[in-house]
């Protein structure tokens, strides 16, 4: 029987065992080149927590600071162009005649609505004014001239002449 140990490009058991072990040294050097796995400790990883908590606190501080700034820009607005908008509903009521009171009753929500709100408005109280006008100038039935229909002559009947 021949050994195949000594052929050329055969590989033996104990060539097999050294080149496994070179491999295995050679990857423990190339990690050893790399740092180790780092174990953390609680505080650690608490601290570490805390301070990411942190920084996400303070960016969502700073939005919400620039969120409260644009509403209050906002708010600023509107309250410019409700007095914008009640400023020419005063004017425009009295161009037409009415009371400023009625001022009170426009929405000044947009010009839309304020435009659309003084018209009614403005139509109910100019028809509320017809009416009363109307009530006003109705006249009663006038009464039978010359001769009163129930009692007689007050005079005549003081002296107690008939007629």
């Amino acid at each position: 029987m021949e050994n195949n140990t000594n052929k050329p490009g055969t590989v033996t058991e104990e060539q097999k065992t050294g080149q496994q072990q070179e491999a295995d040294q050679q990857h423990e050097e190339h990690q050893e080149g790399q740092r180790p796995p780092k174990t953390f400790t609680e505080e650690e990883v608490n601290a570490i927590v805390q301070k990411r908590l942190n920084r996400e606190r303070e960016k969502l501080t700073k939005a919400f600071e620039e969120g409260t700034r644009e509403s209050d820009l906002d708010e600023r607005e509107r309250k410019i162009l409700r007095r914008e908008l009640k400023a020419d509903t005063l004017e425009k009521l009295a161009e037409n005649g009415m009371p400023a009171g009625l001022a009170d009753l426009v929405s000044y929500d947009s010009a839309e609505e304020c435009e659309k709100s003084l018209q009614t408005v403005a139509a109910v109280f100019n028809q509320a004014v017809n009416e009363a006008v109307k009530s006003k100038a109705r006249q009663t039935t006038p009464r039978e001239s010359g001769r009163f229909s129930g009692n007689p002559d007050p005079i005549a009947g003081a002296f107690g002449i008939k007629r």
